[in-house]
């Protein structure tokens, strides 16, 4: 049979299982699987407005409201800046007085709901706002730069909200982040230049829409992403 090994010592080969050790790889692992759904939930919202305004513009026989160019663009900012976002958030301060999860919702899928609904809202405020746009007689390049403007507005408030689970944002607690204030900042000026400069609308397909669509794109960025945050409860 094995000698005894006297309390902790390491275990042979070098492999320290001290209760110590576990208690700090618990608190270093959870805060990864709070933030990893989190993540999740900020990206799932992005993805229905582009199905929807591929399936359903094409239908009523109006121009396409997204390009390939913008589904690329897309891509390319928004999973860099959730990664940015989520792996710079500090740990939750009960994070190790919470009780283990429950086996079958070890990826919090069923907290999911409200990412999913939050995106099939935002994309019925984003093709509606297209089609009255051409509907008022705006040229193509101007309502699709409006519609491309108003996902990329939403997304601040989709990163912001989607940061606490369980509280509205404007009671998260959450503190500020000094990835959260070079991110947004970044994504206000993309929003911008999209329409604004010559070059880069040119690449989009987009022209620079009359100052009201500003203030539809923010009214429409709002109310399809806030509308759940008093929905929120503890899990």
């Amino acid at each position: 049979p094995p000698l005894p090994r006297p309390r902790g010592a390491p275990a042979p080969g070098g492999v320290d299982d001290t209760s110590a050790t576990t208690v700090r790889a618990v608190r270093a692992g959870r805060p990864i699987f709070d933030t990893r759904p989190r993540a999740s939930a900020s990206l799932l919202p992005s993805p229905p407005p582009l199905l929807l305004g591929a399936l359903v513009v094409p239908l009523l026989d109006r121009p396409l409201l997204l390009l390939p160019v913008h589904l690329v663009m897309l891509e390319l900012l928004l999973h860099p800046v959730v990664s940015l976002v989520f792996q710079a958030e500090p740990a939750d301060a009960d994070v190790m007085d919470r009780p283990p999860r429950p086996v079958g919702d070890a990826l919090r899928l069923r907290a999911m709901w409200r990412a999913y609904a939050v995106g099939g809202v935002l994309a019925l405020g984003v093709v509606v706002a297209y089609l009255v746009a051409l509907g008022v007689g705006w040229p193509v390049e101007e309502t699709r730069g409006l519609g491309f403007v108003t996902l990329l507005v939403s997304q601040p408030l989709l990163l912001l909200g989607m940061r606490s689970p369980d509280r509205p944002l404007w009671r998260s607690g959450r503190p500020w982040t000094r990835t959260l204030g070079v991110v947004l900042p970044v994504l206000g000026v993309v929003a911008v230049a999209a329409v604004a400069f010559p070059p880069l609308a040119g690449l989009l397909k987009v022209a620079s829409f009359p100052p009201v669509g500003w203030l539809v794109a923010g009214a429409v960025a709002v109310v399809t992403t806030v509308w759940s945050e008093p929905l929120k409860r503890r899990s």
